[in-house]
């Protein structure tokens, strides 16, 4: 807890979203396939956590960075 100033299972779960978050804008996964590679119980609860992250859906996310990488 000291040297991440965290707990361990709140590192876990910030390490798994980062990890979904970046297999959504890197690639063209299904959302379904991401959650479920990352640990998240579901697409929905991925969505979930995604929104409160990033204040965008999952495909929101993906295509905001998309249209990033386009320019």
């Amino acid at each position: 807890r000291n040297a991440l100033g965290t707990s361990l299972a709140e590192e876990i779960r910030r390490i798994r979203l980062k990890t979904a978050a970046d297999l959504i804008v890197n690639t063209k996964k299904p959302i379904a396939e991401i959650a479920e590679s990352c640990g998240f119980t579901g697409a929905s609860h991925l969505g979930l956590r995604i929104r409160e992250a990033y204040g965008k859906t999952p495909l929101e996310l993906r295509e905001s960075h998309r249209a990033l990488t386009r320019t």
